[in-house]
């Protein structure tokens, strides 16, 4: 996604009002808790959505740290 977005920045942007973005990145995550498998199951998987700049901005801050180390997402430490 990184190489990408470098990629997508070389681009003149549209000024057009049909091409108005919040933002220019354009890459969302979804962080999804484990589930079982079921072929059958037409909904959605429930999860958070992430804008890429939010995640990188979490990523580096220590409230995601787990108790052994790790990063833990959820929705207590995410915030808004």
């Amino acid at each position: 996604m990184d190489d990408l977005l470098i990629e997508l920045q070389k681009v003149q942007p549209d000024t057009h009002h049909n091409g108005f973005r919040l933002n220019p990145n354009p890459f969302i995550l979804k962080f999804c808790p484990r589930i079982d498998f079921d072929p059958t199951y037409e909904g959605l998987a429930k999860g958070m959505y992430l804008h890429l700049d939010h995640w990188k901005m979490l990523e580096a801050d220590k409230d995601l740290e787990g108790v052994q180390g790790g990063k833990q997402l959820n929705y207590e430490n995410v915030g808004r």
